[in-house]
């Protein structure tokens, strides 16, 4: 389990790749926004997310899985933002699979 330290805070955040949605949260330092997070020069390598749900619609059927823990590149990440819900009012229902397009 993570714990924050003083100058941190945990966001929650949605991704999406390419096969996959993903939901949890990050922590950063107070000053850092985390919609241009990854955009900055001190971008990490891999999103640590916590407490994380992950739709992978992959195959046929959507499957759902949670991680106490999950490293992410950012590379394959089409979209990612912060999300204004907290993961604790978050429900996994039966996924259908969904089409995103983004240019």
């Amino acid at each position: 389990m993570y714990t924050l330290g003083p100058e941190e805070k945990a966001t929650p955040v949605m991704a999406y790749t390419q096969s996959s949605l993903i939901r949890g949260e990050v922590g950063t330092r107070q000053n850092v926004r985390v919609n241009i997070w990854l955009r900055m020069d001190g971008a990490p390598d891999f999103i640590r997310a916590y407490n994380t749900n992950v739709i992978n619609l992959a195959g046929r059927q959507a499957r759902s899985a949670t991680y106490t823990d999950l490293l992410q590149p950012p590379a394959p990440c089409l979209v990612f933002m912060w999300s204004h819900l907290p993961v604790s009012n978050w429900i996994m229902t039966r996924a259908r699979p969904t089409v995103l397009m983004c240019q």
